[in-house]
């Protein structure tokens, strides 16, 4: 799999450069630029091994691997390559209704729907219709693009003016970047290979095309790269911030310090923090808080305090926090923040929309009457430790346990709204007028999700039947005034690093041997670990993917649904305007930190682990390996566990690797024709966090001044904190 999509982004890359200027819009100049370059031809076999590796590289992460019996792309077969790049693009574009997003911003622009429909069609075969296709691509991609090189956002003039964070921003439309670039690969592999042998073989009757056809074929291919990347550079530098969705044990430590010394700037830097802002709520839920309690606590010893913050599993972004796009946006302009840190699960917008209410059935069983709706089981709520024995309190008022309980008891009977009788529910912000406004205006730009403050839970139900998710999970979206780029590493390296640190925080916080002894029982035991930990033991990429309303499924529910989800989670990674791949080499990860985020500095220059503090303790402390494994599953029964806890991780991580590579077509063009993402980029000229800029006062001096991280001499690098 690695090999295939190395490949593939060296080969596909080269295959579509030609040198031109993306700097200037105009049609006529691009084509003169190109036209001077064009006596520069592209080796023809080096074009046939780069579209083998596209062949590969689709197959593996459609799960055909085992179809093929051959590297080759003539033993795989056009048709089949075909037929996959055609479902690649159309899963893409028909995302929304075919998933049932209440969001799809990017999908939802008007500007965009002639781009929209011309990708709704696959390549003809004939040379005289591909060139009119290939036409009206172009056309659709240029008219995104403004003459000053920003992009149109399809909102009103009057909303803005009056600043209104509701409306859909200017895009970089990375949804239909991917698509665009699957399409084009179509094209490729349809009309400009330089052997048709193949093709009539399998089917195909190519056309006789003269050099003149295919070369400019070629630039029209190219100027529509560069403008895909023009479109992704303006998109990016319109946002006011850079969300990081951090996957734990996913380089998110070394990210933090790389953006850093990249000029962003954030709430804190240090290793404690790593970017997340205390208001956001998005700290990591790792483990179930009621099975550490009863199990783990009356036993162990702690030194101090117990491992509050990761006892979260199954609480949901709290009430009293900032878990709105628009309440996010005004924090951060607030304080002159442009970066910051999620290492929880994308946004539900329906759990943040909407609110409780006590007991407004007319039987009085509403989420006030205990926690039960219907069939629903009894929520989640924040873990109270057990008597006689209460660690110090959490720091948690007996209100906010309340209310925290209460909003769990509400997420938990959205998710399961089919079952049971659903309670009337009210806005979250209709008591707050201004709130409620500026949320209305959110809403109002996706049709579908129109509706008044009071809508019903029940109403919303019975619009989302036809529907391949419900119609809570359906509320995940990304914020679109953030620019948003996430980091994947190899699902079971990412499992067995998670499980690692946790054992290690256990092994720091809690006296030797009566920590080993709390572990003991569970250690041969399936049950005990899936309990203790369940995220971590069931996918927990994709249900970090697929937002809040699916994170705290049961192991159960999630299987039941799981193509739904897997769907699901493809859509939302497919909207990340950059995807960072851990195991490519580093002239790929080179390109897409340099032409992705406009950051000079690489994550393969910092060795920055939160797991290396904790090695360290446990060595201070004489707690070497063999007492270490004492807090992990049993060997046997760990290769028992770890298949199907990264099943549906092995699927994404391929897919996101496979959108990379789409990613990387455009990086490669970009490089090729300006050399650098930016003027003055390799020359040290400073751009704050790379394309993100924030308007206004320059940032203030910190309380301690605190040296960045420095680049790390040695080779291999472990950057996957």
């Amino acid at each position: 799999m690695r090999l295939a999509a190395t490949s593939l982004l060296l080969f596909l890359a080269q295959a579509l450069t030609f040198v031109v200027d993306a700097n200037k819009v105009d049609r006529r100049a691009l084509q003169q630029d190109a036209q001077q370059d064009s006596d520069n031809e592209i080796n023809s076999s080096m074009l046939d091994e780069s579209f083998q590796s596209v062949v590969l590289l689709l197959a593996q992460a459609d799960g055909q691997k085992s179809d093929f019996q051959s590297d080759s792309a003539e033993a795989v077969g056009l048709h089949s390559t075909i037929k996959a790049l055609d479902e690649l693009a159309n899963s893409l574009i028909h995302a929304r209704t075919a998933v049932g997003l209440h969001h799809g911003y990017e999908l939802n622009d008007p500007l965009a729907a002639p781009l929209v429909n011309a990708l709704s069609t696959g390549v003809p075969t004939r040379h005289q219709e591909a060139s009119k296709y290939l036409r009206i691509i172009t056309t659709a991609v240029h008219r995104l693009l403004r003459e000053d090189g920003y992009i149109h956002d399809g909102s009103n003039t009057e909303s803005r003016e009056s600043g209104g964070v509701g409306m859909v921003p200017e895009h970089s439309y990375p949804l239909l970047r991917r698509a665009t670039v699957a399409r084009l690969t179509q094209l490729w592999l349809l009309h400009l290979r330089q052997d048709d042998t193949y093709m009539s073989q399998s089917g195909y009757d190519p056309e006789p095309k003269t050099s003149t056809w295919v070369a400019n074929t070629r630039r029209e291919v190219d100027y529509v790269l560069l403008m895909l990347f023009s479109l992704h550079r303006s998109g990016m530098r319109a946002r006011i911030a850079l969300e990081f969705l951090h996957i734990s044990k996913a380089a998110g430590t070394s990210m933090c310090h790389l953006a850093e010394v990249s000029g962003c700037r954030t709430l804190d830097f240090s290793m404690g923090r790593t970017c997340l802002m205390r208001d956001f709520d998005d700290q990591p839920r790792w483990i179930n808080g009621t099975h550490h309690w009863k199990l783990i606590a009356p036993v162990a010893e702690p030194w101090g305090a117990h491992p509050y913050a990761f006892l979260l599993y199954g609480v949901p972004r709290l009430p009293n926090r900032k878990r709105t796009c628009f309440a996010r946006h005004d924090y951060l302009a607030k304080h002159n923040w442009n970066f910051f840190a999620n290492e929880y699960t994308i946004y539900n917008n329906l759990t943040a929309y909407f609110e409780p209410e006590e007991d407004d059935d007319e039987d009085g069983a509403g989420l006030g009457a205990g926690g039960k709706v219907g069939a629903v089981s009894a929520p989640l709520s924040p873990p109270s430790p057990p008597v006689p024995r209460p660690p110090p309190a959490p720091p948690q008022s007996v209100t906010f346990e309340e209310k925290a309980a209460r909003y769990a008891s509400f997420v938990m009977q959205l998710v399961a709204a089919d079952s049971g009788k659903a309670g009337q529910h009210r806005f979250a912000g209709s008591s707050r007028s201004s709130s409620s406004s500026r949320s209305r205006s959110l809403r109002s730009t996706d049709s579908s999700s129109s509706s008044s403050d009071g809508r019903s839970l029940r109403s919303s139900r019975s619009r989302s039947r036809s529907r391949r998710v419900s119609a809570i999970s359906g509320g995940a979206a990304l914020c679109p005034s953030f620019a948003n780029v996430v980091v994947l590493r190899d699902p079971a390296e990412r499992f067995l690093s998670h499980l690692k640190f946790i054992a290690q925080t256990y092994g720091t916080k809690y006296k030797w041997p009566s920590i080993a002894q709390a572990f003991a029982p569970g250690r041969n035991s399936s049950d005990w670990w899936r309990a203790f930990i369940p995220p971590l033991f069931d996918n927990y990429v994709l249900r970090t993917l697929a937002g809040e309303a699916v994170f705290a499924m049961s192991y159960e529910a999630l299987e039941a649904g799981a193509e739904s989800y897997m769907e699901l989670a493809k859509v939302m990674l497919a909207q990340y305007d950059v995807i960072l791949i851990l195991e490519v080499n580093e002239t790929l990860h080179r390109r897409a930190v340099h032409f992705g985020l406009a950051w000079r500095h690489l994550l393969t220059e910092f060795q920055l682990r939160n797991a290396s503090v904790l090695l360290k303790t446990l060595y201070e402390m004489r707690i070497y390996g063999a007492q270490l494994a004492s807090l992990l599953p049993d060997e046997s029964l760990l290769e028992q566990l770890k298949p199907a806890a990264v099943r549906y991780d092995n699927s994404l991580y391929s897919y996101g690797t496979l959108l990379a590579g789409l990613d990387d077509v455009v990086w490669r063009s970009a490089e090729a024709a300006l050399g650098e993402p930016m003027p003055g980029f390799h020359d040290g000229v400073g751009y704050g966090c790379g394309y993100i800029h924030t308007q206004g006062r320059p940032p203030a001096p910190p309380d301690k001044p605190r040296e960045a991280p420095q680049p790390q001499p040695q080779p291999q690098q472990d950057l996957h904190g």
